[in-house]
């Protein structure tokens, strides 16, 4: 039997209370199509920690955490994989201008990991704008 492409999406307003909730309720959902054949070798904590990271950052530094802002969260499963997209209203940035944090003079700061983050997990892009972040977990 051949699965077809499926997809969910969530419109989140920008508050951490409503952004923990669809976390809960997308990986839920992933484990639900996990058992139908869908994104078999992704792993759930991998899932849970590209959508948590991503999530916070367009709360946090895309919408600036205002709630008259809202975050898209969308799920497309495959056999093999899963495809994140996450979209906020914020105005953006250019991900090539953020220094590493494995650098001497980042090492100790208390944020700055999220981007570094989500390139390794999910081999992360964004647009041209910087307000959408793109993502491949397999």
């Amino acid at each position: 039997m051949r699965l077809k492409k499926s997809m969910k999406t969530w419109m989140i307003s920008s508050d951490k209370q409503a952004i923990d909730e669809t976390i809960h309720e997308a990986l839920q959902d992933f484990i639900s199509r996990k058992r139908s054949g869908y994104a078999i070798k992704v792993s759930d904590f991998l899932l849970r920690l590209a959508v948590d990271e991503a999530l916070t950052n367009a709360w946090r530094h895309g919408n600036r955490c205002d709630r008259s802002k809202s975050i898209i969260l969308t799920l497309r499963f495959h056999p093999e994989r899963v495809d994140i997209v996450v979209r906020d209203e914020g105005a953006g940035f250019t991900p090539c201008r953020i220094p590493p944090p494995y650098n001497l003079e980042n090492i100790f700061k208390r944020s700055g990991r999220g981007i570094y983050l989500l390139r390794i997990l999910a081999a992360a892009r964004w647009n041209s704008r910087g307000n959408v972040v793109h993502m491949t977990l397999d």
